[in-house]
């Protein structure tokens, strides 16, 4: 019985731990470690490569795109870059077959800007045959793109989807890239509708979006309103301190229950059993030293008092014999005789 409420209770305390940490967490993904992947939930945080705000990607002739979905179909997605960083310093002429490299992809595609040309490739080209990102209103690079090839060191506008889905895609191009940016996405619907809204758990903006709760409470401090009232929801409530869910209340009642049933437990079925735990510390080498030192402070006390010396002072009488040698001498005799008996 013991065995079983223990395990009730670790349950339910992991159960509690996982509930609390769940609309916490962020995820942070990179788009030269997902190239060609597909990310699904309510907002991540983007980067450019691993080793993001602090060295630059450098990979000539990349080629990568990362498609970005929202959970809920009646969502849409919006991606903000915080940290923008996209050029290169030597361009390649957008007719001329780019140079073959070592580290370059074996995508004959991506090696040769003439094999399959883009928006940025045109003779209006904004990032002048260099390096750049281009949005996609879809879920791969043949749906149609959203707004021109970005590059350079300004941060962009943020992106819309009209849809669930939005792909972001990293070119590089010219014999010297320098690609570094952070950025996050976020799903949302437009609240303008309330029952788009109050029907789910989302928290609704001053701007008229609606995001997941999940996003108001997350650990990086994101904008993902894009007016800053999700920030204040979060600085005036918190996920700590947020009111707790329905559910989150009747775990707290079956936790209190099986809290009391164990203690009740240990004072039916074995009484003792938290003095002899308690008893355990008096082996400890902090409580033995401290008892031990009242003991021998008490003992020596004690000690002193029954084995205390006298102080014996030489007494001569009238005879001159002193009172301590006779009864030395009388000691004496009284062995021989008991010694003769």
């Amino acid at each position: 019985m013991m065995e079983s409420c223990w395990r009730r209770l670790v349950g339910l305390l992991l159960l509690l731990r996982l509930s609390t940490v769940r609309c916490s967490a962020v995820e942070t993904v990179n788009v030269v470690d997902f190239c060609g992947q597909m990310i699904r939930g309510d907002g991540m945080i983007v980067n450019s490569h691993q080793e993001s705000k602090k060295y630059y990607f450098v990979t000539m002739g990349t080629d990568c795109h990362l498609t970005m979905q929202a959970i809920s179909p009646k969502d849409k997605v919006q991606f903000h870059f915080r940290f923008f960083l996209v050029y290169s310093l030597l361009r390649v002429a957008p007719l001329s077959p780019a140079p073959l490299f070592p580290e370059s992809p074996r995508d004959p595609a991506a090696l040769n800007p003439r094999l399959e040309p883009t928006s940025g490739e045109s003779a209006g080209d904004p990032c002048h045959a260099g390096s750049y990102v281009q949005f996609y209103d879809g879920r791969d690079r043949s749906s149609p793109p959203l707004g021109p090839p970005l590059c350079g060191k300004s941060l962009p506008r943020p992106v819309l989807s009209t849809g669930n889905y939005l792909t972001l895609r990293l070119v590089t191009r010219g014999t010297q890239p320098r690609v570094d940016f952070v950025g996050d996405f976020t799903s949302f619907r437009l609240g303008f509708n309330q029952s788009e809204c109050s029907s789910e758990p989302y928290f609704t903006c001053r701007n008229g979006k609606c995001i997941p709760l999940s996003l108001v409470c997350d650990d990086k401090g994101i904008d993902n309103c894009g007016d800053g009232s999700d920030l204040e929801e979060n600085l005036t409530t918190g996920c700590k301190d947020s009111p707790a869910s329905p559910s989150l209340l009747v775990l707290y009642i079956i936790l209190a229950v099986v809290a009391g049933g164990v203690v009740l437990c240990w004072c039916c079925w074995s009484p003792g059993w938290f003095l002899w735990r308690v008893s355990i510390c008096r082996f400890l080498p902090c409580c033995n030293s401290a008892c031990a030192s009242c003991q021998l402070c008490t003992r020596s006390c004690i000690h002193s008092k029954e084995h205390r010396l006298a102080k014996v002072t030489p007494h001569t009488p009238a005879n001159g014999i002193p009172t301590g040698t006779a009864a030395t001498d009388n000691g004496a005799d009284e062995n021989v005789n008991m010694a003769a008996v």
